[in-house]
């Protein structure tokens, strides 16, 4: 769920305390707010309260531009 909704641009509070995904984090997309209740709610409303930044963040290319596959297709036709 943190890939696409890093991809999507969706703003996302991540329930732990690491991630191996850290992408949306540095994008500001996604939250680590681990389990403490405060913090998951705090974040929240900073979510809810700044529509402008949500839609800043919308449909980022942190993954790539989704060509790969094509990209891979043509070097093997290349190589073989």
């Amino acid at each position: 769920m943190q890939e696409e909704a890093t991809t999507l641009g969706i703003p996302t509070l991540v329930l732990r305390n690491i991630t191996e995904r850290s992408e949306g984090v540095d994008e500001d997309i996604l939250k680590m707010v681990g389990t403490d209740a405060k913090k998951i709610i705090d974040e929240s409303i900073k979510i809810l309260n700044n529509p402008k930044k949500n839609r800043e963040n919308s449909l980022k290319k942190t993954y790539g531009d989704g060509n790969s596959s094509k990209k891979i297709l043509e070097i093997i036709k290349e190589n073989l």
